[in-house]
């Protein structure tokens, strides 16, 4: 996902070669930051789970047991790779969106009058807005949690009375709240701050 480029020989408008690469790198960033968080978000559900199912274990697990914790396991498989896949799939949208314009940047600074040129900078900046906002719409619809905190709600219910399940679902439900509390902002900042601090230099 690397997004730095050498624009050494560029000139960019009042842009400086160091300006656009700062901006180029701090997009890079940011997006190894969200496959942190969701790396983290793996683990840590990874953990949780293997929490309740030794609560299950421990109180005889029941084939309406496996059902409920098959049932958890899907839906968490769904939500953890429906993320991964918007991210991946967003970082190779924004920055090929990203190179374009800074690309046809470069030609238009030779040209900085000609309407035809201008028109396509235009263009270029709107479609990377466009694009970071639809990411950013997509990777918040899918961190909805309601399939799996159901299925977690589930397995409490079925073994009310064993403190200690109750006690680890909870935990999992509230670490999968943070965890994805933590994605999500920042992936807000990837979409909403580094992305138009690339376009506000152009």
């Amino acid at each position: 996902m690397a997004l730095i480029e050498s624009l050494e020989s560029r000139v960019l408008f009042s842009v400086t070669p160091a300006q656009s690469t700062a901006a180029l790198k701090a997009i890079a960033t940011q997006e190894a930051i969200v496959v942190v968080d969701l790396n983290h978000l793996v683990n840590q559900r990874l953990a949780d789970a293997a929490a309740i199912n030794a609560d299950l274990r421990r109180l005889r697990v029941t084939a309406a047991d496996r059902s409920l914790v098959r049932a958890a396991d899907i839906a968490a498989t769904t939500l953890i790779n429906a993320l991964h896949k918007d991210e991946s799939e967003a970082a190779l949208g924004i920055n090929l969106d990203a190179r374009v314009l800074v690309g046809n940047e470069r030609v238009l600074s030779h040209d900085p009058t000609s309407t035809i040129k201008l028109t396509r900078a235009n263009a270029d900046n709107n479609i990377l807005t466009l694009n970071a906002n639809l990411a950013l719409t997509k990777f918040m619809t899918d961190s909805d949690t309601t399939t799996l905190d159901a299925d977690l709600t589930a397995i409490a219910s079925a073994n009310s009375s064993d403190t200690q399940t109750s006690t680890d679902v909870t935990t999992e439900e509230t670490d999968l709240a943070n965890n994805l509390a933590t994605a999500t902002t920042d992936a807000t900042t990837l979409f909403d701050t580094d992305v138009p601090a690339l376009q506000a230099l152009y």
